[in-house]
């Protein structure tokens, strides 16, 4: 980031890590958890071991209208709070107001 003249204090970060490389890949993390990517290693036949990444499976998805980067686990806690938030208020008992 050095070469385009910003300095590192100057760069917008919203996340904790410091890693160039990691703010440069802010793209692939989830915008809820801060889940990313993970090192792994590849095998081949013969047991050698290739370095390789491993990405979180991330989907776009418009939230009360800001664009969102999520992994499919908190789109699926989000899914699931919200249709028991919907069931619990549907089987509540309906309030009747009192007659003056």
């Amino acid at each position: 980031m050095r070469e385009r003249g910003l300095a590192t204090a100057e760069m917008p970060c919203y996340s904790p890590r410091t890693n160039t490389e990691e703010i440069e890949n802010m793209a692939r993390l989830c915008d809820r958890c801060g889940r990313g990517s993970n090192r792994a290693n590849s095998r081949s036949h013969s047991n050698i071991a290739t370095k390789r990444e491993q990405f979180a499976n991330l989907q776009a998805r418009k939230i009360g209208g800001l664009r969102m980067t999520l992994c499919t686990r908190c789109l699926k806690t989000m899914r699931k709070t919200l249709t028991e938030k919907v069931t619990a208020r549907a089987s509540a008992p309906a309030k009747v107001g009192k007659k003056a």
